[in-house]
């Protein structure tokens, strides 16, 4: 039994899910030693054949996702439930940051973003040197030009944002049906009744919609980092903060 049977053995056991996954796909391996060259290579010319594959890549783990939903469910809640933490950890600070500097100066702006670190997600079935590989590829390349503003779709920004509720920020003020995402949205042809009611906060949405991250990419992360930029006059301090 080689690497790759083992693996799609241990997601079959962790979640009821067949062993056949795509990543012991010969194709698809293909595909992610393609993306992996030409990270190494950084030759911008590359960046078409890199969206290419990257959609490729993609589009074939988000196809096995949605065969198997209801299997990934619990996963996907707890990926939410960490996020909604990190946002509100996130809020807080850049709220506390925000009172701090405009006692010194009411001229002030600030953007709080919410970021992966850059270790690879270890609640990940799949460990293996080659896919730190290619979560290091997948941030840090600017592959992901959506992404760049962090987890949400837009930063939080002072004093643009100060009024505005955690909810509205987190996209928890009302309930998320998969119903509105019809026509086009990840889960469109939800199988399962409780995927169908979930509520998916605006971070999933905009990760599964958005980026050229695949499903299982990022909803085994548990560990996030908040970042605070910090503009004053023509001046731009950049502050990267550790949990």
């Amino acid at each position: 039994m080689n690497n790759f049977e083992r693996i799609g053995n241990k997601v079959a056991d962790l979640f009821g899910l067949p062993s056949t996954t795509p990543y012991g796909n010969a194709d698809f391996k293909n595909v992610e030693q393609e993306i992996l060259k030409l990270a190494q290579s950084k030759n911008p010319n590359d960046k078409e054949q890199v969206k290419t594959l990257l959609r490729l890549r993609k589009t074939i783990l988000d196809n096995w996702a949605r065969a198997h939903e209801k299997g990934l469910l619990p996963v996907i809640k707890e990926f939410n439930l960490a996020v909604e933490r990190a946002l509100k950890d996130l809020y807080d600070l850049a709220h506390r940051y925000n009172d701090y500097m405009n006692a010194f100066d009411a001229g002030i702006q600030l953007e709080a973003r919410l970021q992966f670190t850059n270790a690879y997600p270890r609640h990940h079935p799949f460990q293996a040197a080659d896919r730190t590989a290619v979560w290091k590829a997948l941030l840090e390349n600017g592959w992901n030009p959506l992404f760049q503003p962090g987890l949400t779709e837009l930063p939080l920004s002072f004093p643009y944002d100060a009024k505005k509720s955690f909810p509205l920020f987190a996209g928890t003020y009302e309930k998320t049906h998969l119903a509105l995402w019809r026509g086009g949205g990840f889960f469109e042809d939800a199988q399962d009744d409780e995927m169908e009611g979930y509520r998916f906060n605006s971070v999933f949405y905009h990760l599964a919609e958005h980026t050229c991250f695949a499903l299982t990419d990022f909803i085994y992360v548990r560990d996030f980092e908040p970042a605070i930029d910090i503009h004053w006059s023509e001046q731009k301090s950049y502050s990267r903060l550790s949990d």
